[in-house]
Order: C-alpha cells, then structure tokens, then sequence
C-alpha cells in the first residue's frame, strides 16, 4: 500500500489525491460499523450465556421441573432467549455485511471521479480555465500513463480493502476480550480481617424447629 501510494504520487500527486479524498469517509464507516459490530458482538455473547445457563438449570433441575409441572415456562423463557440471541445475530450480521459494499462503492466512486479528470487531461480543449479550476483542470495525460497510474491506483485500493474487512474483525474480537478481562481484573474476595476460624466439620448436622 505504502510503496504504490509512493509511486502514484510521484507519477501525479494531483489525480493520487483526488482518489485519497476518499480515505476519511472510508476510515469513518469502518468506524461506525465497527463500534456497531462490538456492541452487537457483546449483547451476543451475553445472551449466549443466558441461554447456556438456561439450558444448564433446566437439564440439572429436570426432576424438579416435572414435579412441578414448570415445563411451559421453562420452554417459553429457553424460546425468548433464543430469540433474543437471534435478533444480535442478524444485527451484528448485518453490520458485517454492509462493510464491504460501503467501502466497495466508495472505492468504485473514487475511482470514477479519477477518471472522469484523467480523461478530460487527456482529450480537454485548448481553452484555459482561470484560479482553482484552472489548476485542477488544465493538465494533459498521454494515454500510456493513465493506463500506467489506474493500474497503480487499483493495486493501492486492494490493500485497502483487505484492512477493512481486517479492521472489522478486530472489532469482533474486541468485544469478547472485553468480557474476558471483565472477569480477569475483579478484585479476588479476601477474608475479613476480623473473621473468626471455621473448625472441619466432623459430627453430625441436626436441624430443630423446622
């Protein structure tokens, strides 16, 4: 990316930073998807434990459910959380799957802008243009080299692509690391200072007015 960016700016730093306008709204839907697919990402994991958890007490506590007869509500609480957990699902799904095609169109608008200018360099009339016009517009481009810096351009945009779908996956990750330091940076419980010493048990256990 570094050294094709390198040689398209030296071959012509106008048409390169035309295309590089781009850049910033690229940077900020990876962004926002990103912070979207994180949160997604973290609601996901939270109702994957609700549901292992439901799935837990009820298998372990089946006797219990039978004598009392709470198989409907155990049913119905395992079908809200599961629907719940598809609802993250599709959203973090989602947010996933609008990266590309955001990034694609930005990409492929970029790179229409730049040829539209390197064809007008290449075909424009003699007539001059005046101020900031002007500078942009009366340049001239041989055939060859347009041909030479697309070429250039497009093999600075795939690595690009590539980032931002590498980007999006660290946004996923991040939002499980999360949970694991949750737990990792809690405080370990400590003894009270003042707590008197538990003997081992070795009797008997006797309970009186129940």
């Amino acid at each position: 990316l570094v050294s094709t960016f390198i040689f398209a700016l030296f071959f012509n730093w106008k048409l390169t930073l035309l295309v590089c306008i781009v850049g910033p709204p690229v940077a900020w839907v990876i962004r926002r998807l990103g912070s979207r697919i994180r949160k997604a990402t973290r609601r996901t994991l939270e109702s994957q434990g609700l549901m292992l958890q439901a799935l837990e007490e009820t298998l372990n506590g089946a006797r219990i459910v039978k004598a009392y007869t709470t198989e409907a509500a155990e049913g119905s609480r395992f079908r809200r959380i599961t629907r719940q957990l598809y609802r993250q699902f599709k959203s973090m799904a989602a947010a996933d799957s609008a990266t590309a095609p955001l990034i694609e169109s930005l990409g492929l608008t970029a790179a229409m802008g730049a040829v539209i200018l390197a064809g007008y360099w290449m075909y424009r009339p003699d007539d001059a243009h005046g101020g900031m016009l002007g500078w942009l517009l009366d340049n001239r481009m041989e055939p060859s080299d347009f041909l030479v810096l697309m070429g250039a351009l497009a093999a600075m945009y795939d690595p690009v692509r590539r980032l931002s779908k590498v980007s999006v996956r660290f946004y996923n990750a991040d939002a499980a690391a999360q949970r694991v330091f949750e737990l990792r940076d809690q405080a370990p419980e400590t003894d009270l200072p003042d707590a008197a010493p538990l003997d081992r048990h070795a009797e008997s256990i006797e309970f009186r007015d129940l």
